[in-house]
């Protein structure tokens, strides 16, 4: 598993694209694995903070029991420029509790209604992307890079 820095330091382009579209509409489909193995797809607003990007969970939410009993996701932003694709593949991990309780602190001294939150970063092992070029009268053609997190040696 890596964090979004790994991955940027990997495909530094594939990143700042990534980087881009997420951050253009502030919104992404994050897909879950239900208690009983079908996938489940929730709006989640995925954000950054350092050299991790994160989500924060509703406790009433479906896709926090997804998680905290099969933490692997898909991540899939809206559309970008046009059309691009980005998407990230892995498995969350529980923000430390300290960390969590500042983000709140945060948050709602910055005027945010502070709900129960669950945080999670996304551990990254695998990040897609795909940009669309279209010569004159001719279908788009996409140029896809696939990044791939380092196996980890024992």
């Amino acid at each position: 598993m890596s964090s979004w820095q790994d991955f940027a330091e990997g495909s530094p382009e594939a990143a700042a694209w990534g980087k881009k579209i997420l951050s253009k509409y502030g919104i992404a489909y994050l897909a879950t694995v239900r208690e009983d193995g079908a996938p489940r797809v929730h709006p989640v607003c995925p954000a950054f903070l350092g050299a991790e990007i994160y989500i924060g969970v509703m406790g009433s939410s479906p896709k926090l029991h997804d998680l905290r009993r099969d933490p692997r996701f898909v991540l899939h932003a809206l559309p970008g420029p046009q059309d691009a694709e980005f998407t990230l593949r892995g498995r969350v991990r529980l923000f430390p509790e300290e960390l969590a309780a500042e983000l709140l602190r945060k948050r709602a001294a910055s005027g945010d209604d502070v709900v129960t939150t669950t945080f999670f970063f996304l551990d990254i092992e695998r990040a897609d992307y795909a940009a669309y070029e279209t010569a004159k009268g001719l279908r788009p053609v996409p140029t896809r890079t696939a990044w791939h997190a380092p196996e980890v040696q024992s």
